[in-house]
């Protein structure tokens, strides 16, 4: 087989947010590959890859890239298919038998470990911890009327208070959060403990010690995301589908600031026009709408799909800035 230097016409490589394309274009640089980017976004609700990408792989697969009429996807097949036909120097794949064995072995190695290795790491942590530790911690907390299983807004409060947090701080919804806090003032027995196993603590020394990471989470937007969607069932009434629109206006005020520049307009829109609760969509796409549209709305497509109550708002909000 004869290989390419360059490709004839530019590869495509079809990026999702929050995948792994990177380690492709990282690929296609060394190369010195000409290609192009084709950006896509996950449904900011359920996670799912936008229905365009399955008219290119019917799996929805990524990252995928695309050589003419050619759909190549998973990392392993496109790094393959890249230096199978583009690797003319044999930066990469040895040319020697023995050598290329090993090449070979790694290469699907590392894949199935990537695939495997954040539930390796978990057990891990969890077979160094002392798990007896964890449950009795638990015990000096809980509601005794719910059978030792619930720690109510009591027993969060002295559990906060013996960290040496303020339980109506910010940070003490991030502790809720990594302990998988069903809703706002309670934590599950069930939940603990997966919290700290996937922390790796057993005791509340250790688990002071994590409380500068729970900060970082609050200023760093990679990180807020994940906190920030969590919120929303978290605050939200048990059997309620929409939030208390003075909640949401509470926890925007308390944790927007580091990233929302024109949050006093926001707040102002939604008390004096809007004045209705807020349904999901509206909580999740307000992320990306943070993230993506610039603050002085100069980038905003009224012809994309945001909430009717994002429409407004720039429409108020263009006429106060």
């Amino acid at each position: 087989m004869k290989m390419d230097s360059v490709p004839k016409t530019p590869l495509i490589i079809h990026h999702l947010n929050e995948s792994r394309s990177q380690r492709i274009i990282w690929l296609l640089e060394e190369l010195n590959i000409n290609y192009e980017v084709k950006k896509y976004y996950r449904n900011p609700v359920s996670k799912l890859s936008p229905p365009e990408i399955y008219s290119i792989h019917p799996l929805g697969k990524f990252p995928i890239i695309t050589d003419g009429d050619l759909v190549i996807a998973e990392t392993g097949a496109i790094v393959e298919y890249l230096i199978e036909n583009f690797d003319a120097e044999s930066k990469f794949k040895p040319r020697e038998k023995h050598e290329r064995v090993l090449y070979n072995y790694y290469l699907h190695m590392f894949s199935d470990f990537n695939k495997n290795s954040k539930k390796k790491i978990v057990k891990k942590k969890s077979d160094d911890l002392n798990k007896t530790n964890i449950s009795n911690i638990f015990l000096n907390y809980a509601e005794k009327s719910q059978d030792n299983k619930i720690i109510s807004f009591e027993g969060l409060e002295k559990f906060c208070s013996d960290l040496g947090v303020n339980s109506s701080e910010p940070i003490a919804m991030v502790i809720s959060h990594k302990l998988h806090s069903k809703n706002m003032g309670t934590l599950h027995l069930d939940g603990w403990i997966q919290g700290w196993e996937e922390l790796g603590v057993d005791s509340i020394e250790k688990f002071k010690e994590k409380l500068t990471e729970f900060q970082e989470i609050l200023i760093n937007k990679d990180q807020f995301k994940e906190f920030y969607f969590f919120l929303f069932d978290f605050a939200k009434e048990e059997d309620s589908r929409n939030l208390n629109l003075e909640i949401a206006i509470a926890l925007w005020e308390m944790l927007l600031p580091p990233f929302f520049k024109n949050l006093n307009l926001w707040i102002q829109y939604l008390k004096e026009e809007y004045q209705r609760p807020i349904s999901r969509d509206p909580w999740m796409s307000l992320w990306d709408f943070i993230q993506q549209i610039d603050s002085d709305f100069s980038n905003f497509d009224e012809n994309q799909s945001w909430p009717t109550v994002i429409d407004g708002f720039v429409e108020f909000a263009r006429e106060r800035i």
